[in-house]
């Protein structure tokens, strides 16, 4: 994983490692829906942050991850970071 990553002081150690909706599936919000429900498991956790890479060349997973509030945070070799602030 490399480096930890801190936001705000605190390190962020909760991780969203793999999401996937098959081609034939994509554009019905299930994505949208799995992300939803992840951040309500880790609320009723207390995690208040958390965060994910995907590699630099995918740009529809990009423009997914950002569509849902994530923020790039910093590239690491092929991959870019995201971060995301639960509310």
């Amino acid at each position: 994983m490399g480096q930890p990553i801190f936001l705000q002081g605190k390190r962020v150690d909760s991780i969203l490692t793999t999401i996937g909706v098959d081609q034939n599936f994509q554009g019905f919000g299930i994505g949208k829906k799995l992300v939803h429900e992840l951040e309500q498991y880790f609320k009723a956790h207390g995690v208040t942050a958390y965060r994910l890479d995907t590699l630099t060349t995918n740009d529809q997973a990009r423009r997914f991850y950002e569509s849902q509030g994530f923020a790039p945070n910093e590239i690491r070799a092929d991959s870019i970071l995201y971060l995301k602030e639960l509310s």
